[in-house]
């Protein structure tokens, strides 16, 4: 077998490339990602390998893609351990994406396998990182960029030398990296300021429909002077304060290249360039004077995220050099099935929309619990009733159990 001939069989057969239509669609943000796959598809093209395109709906991150035998798949916000796929998702920092092999937060790569990647990030050197940062720095200074919109609203008067804590939606998948739910990290925090005689400022997430925490947050500012709620700017806020908690929101990520302290509860990418929550005496290095910021290996492990780990689509010869790692990295023998008689061209697309019909109801189950015993522990006239509403959210829990179990099955024929 001569080399031509090597290559030729080490390459895929095919590419599969998820097509994020609801994404695209979003009329906050869907303008980057239709940008990011419509950049991407153009790259794979000039590889001359066969394009197969699939859509993928919100909430199939846990879907297995099963990819044939010669197969590459490029999917859309997901997470797993299956060979052969491409992993690809918007990043915490406009504009980057991650094209990751395990996923994005605590699923990626880099937060399940960091020490892999330290001798590279030790590597180098300081003074191109300082540029790094303070081009990024600068960049969300005249920009004023942040994930989502922000409003104008003024800061409140005592607006320095606070704690600031940019929450999350409750039933975010990513919160299951951290033993932290935001609630806890909310009262927790609270606690803190109050016994420190600092002010903590909460700002609830644009997308939060919570019960929970609406009621939680305005018990906490009647009850205790030191919690402020705030929805002014992000980056007015990260510059203000002295600190900043955080569970594992992209906020926290914003606040490390504004050159904050940063707290963090949960697994995620950025992580090791934070101070660790595990418990509450880690919390309450937030309210010290002088909080610890990062050292210079945790910068660098910043600039590697912003300018090797994640890729700027605005350059195309990122997307190269993403393609031509998956394909160093592609395994011509992994997959159970020949593609000329692989099943999953037609139930996959049946399995992604079932994942994520299944999740929303997952999700919304998990609020609706939180939200329902929040409920009963606030209000003492529902303490009696309690028996009644767990007795009728379990019997949602278990309908959203069986079609678990549906789905599985379904599975398990491809």
């Amino acid at each position: 077998m001569n080399l031509s001939d090597k290559v030729e069989r080490s390459m895929p057969s095919k590419i599969v490339v998820e097509v994020p239509v609801s994404w695209t669609k979003n009329p906050v943000d869907g303008h980057k990602h239709k940008s990011f796959i419509t950049n991407l598809i153009l790259s794979l093209t000039e590889r001359k390998i066969p394009l197969y395109f699939r859509e993928v709906p919100f909430g199939a991150d846990e879907a297995p893609r099963k990819p044939e035998k010669g197969t590459l798949v490029f999917s859309y916000h997901s997470w797993g351990d299956e060979k052969n796929i491409v992993r690809m998702k918007e990043a915490a920092v406009t504009p980057l994406f991650s094209m990751d092999f395990t996923g994005y937060s605590g699923w990626s790569d880099i937060s399940l396998n960091f020490d892999k990647y330290k001798s590279k990030i030790d590597g180098l050197d300081e003074k191109d990182v300082e540029k790094t940062l303070n081009d990024w720095k600068l960049k969300f200074i005249e920009n004023n960029e942040s994930k989502y919109p922000q409003s104008d609203e003024e800061l409140p008067e005592i607006g320095h030398g606070f704690v600031f804590y940019p929450m999350q939606v409750q039933n975010d998948p990513v919160a299951i990296h951290s033993e932290y739910d935001g609630i806890r990290l909310l009262l927790e925090a609270a606690e803190l300021a109050k016994e420190n005689e600092v002010y903590l400022f909460v700002k609830r997430h644009p997308f939060c429909q919570s019960f929970a925490v609406e009621e939680t947050i305005t018990l906490l500012t009647q009850n205790n002077p030191w919690v402020i709620r705030t929805n002014s700017n992000i980056h007015t806020l990260i510059r203000r304060s002295n600190s900043v908690i955080t569970i594992n929101s992209g906020v926290g990520i914003e606040a490390l290249i504004d050159g904050a302290s940063v707290f963090c509860a949960g697994k995620c990418e950025w992580q090791q360039c934070c101070n660790i929550i595990k418990d509450k005496n880690d919390l309450k290095k937030a309210f010290l004077h002088y909080p610890e910021k990062m050292n210079a290996f945790q910068k660098k492990t910043l600039s590697f995220l912003l300018t090797d780990y994640w890729i700027d689509p605005t350059s195309p010869s990122n997307y190269d050099d993403a393609i031509d790692n998956a394909l160093a990295k592609f395994d011509s023998g992994y997959g159970d099935l020949d593609s000329h008689i692989n099943h999953s061209d037609v139930l996959l697309p049946i399995i992604l929309d079932l994942h994520g019909r299944l999740e929303y109801e997952q999700r919304k189950a998990k609020q609706s619990t939180l939200d329902a015993y929040a409920a009963i522990d606030l209000y003492e006239n529902l303490k009696n009733e309690k028996e009644s509403i767990a007795s009728e959210l379990q019997q949602y829990i278990e309908r959203v159990r069986i079609c678990e179990e549906e789905l599985e099955q379904l599975r398990n024929r491809i």
